[in-house]
């Protein structure tokens, strides 16, 4: 499926629900989708009663259904949102997206486009995540760790003016060709630690500390 402005919209959003994380129905081409941390799929009538059965849920799904909407350029909190998700493309840009921590977490995305101008917290938000073409800008993200962790990514093209912490944003990734910029960047520990990468085009500035920052990193024509 295709996650795009003009086709995708968050019918529904409680910022603290089960388990205190984020709940949203978002309606793509249509068709409605359940988002709760827990789980990314479809929200039909029998799904909402498999989730009651095995989250005792039924409270939260409740409130959920009667939540307000919010426009992804409102969104401050995408923690977890689409986590576990198969998407063919996603073209959406978060102008006002703070925590990003989990939101793409070991989901499937053919080519990924997105801004995220105010993010600050990136926390594993990428982490085993596997994605075609990967191309956004993170003007303010001061901390990178985990971010990628386990990522598999066939072209990576970011910059991260800001990054002041990479601790382990890229552990054991597979990364086809790298371009990126971390011209702030003063912890670097583990960085890319067991990442295999075919082609590796990054500036890195005079770091404070870079312990294993290459620790068993390879660069492979067949890294992904």
């Amino acid at each position: 499926m295709k996650i795009e402005e003009n086709n995708t919209k968050i019918l529904h959003y409680v910022e603290k629900s089960y388990e205190d994380k984020p709940s949203s129905i978002i309606e793509i081409d249509g068709t409605r989708y359940i988002s709760n941390g827990c789980v990314f799929q479809k929200y039909t009538p029998e799904n909402r009663k498999k989730l009651i059965k095995k989250f005792k849920c039924e409270e939260e799904l409740n409130k959920l259904d009667e939540a307000p909407a919010i426009l992804f350029s409102e969104l401050v909190d995408g923690s977890h949102m689409f986590e576990g998700a198969k998407i063919s493309s996603f073209d959406i840009d978060f102008p006002k997206l703070i925590d990003g921590s989990f939101m793409f977490e070991g989901a499937r995305i053919g080519a990924f486009n997105a801004d995220f101008p105010k993010l600050t917290d990136g926390y594993y938000m990428f982490g085993g995540a596997r994605i075609g073409a990967f191309n956004a800008d993170f003007p303010k993200l001061t901390d990178g760790y985990y971010m990628f962790r386990g990522a598999r990514i066939g072209a990576f093209n970011a910059d991260f003016p800001k990054l002041t912490d990479g601790s382990s944003m890229f552990e054991g990734a597979r990364i086809g060709a790298f371009n990126a910029d971390f011209p702030k960047l003063t912890d670097g520990s583990s960085m890319f630690e067991g990442a295999k990468i075919s082609s590796f085009d990054v500036g890195l500035p005079k770091r404070e500390d870079g312990h294993a920052m290459l620790k068993e990193f390879s660069r492979e024509d067949n890294a992904v």
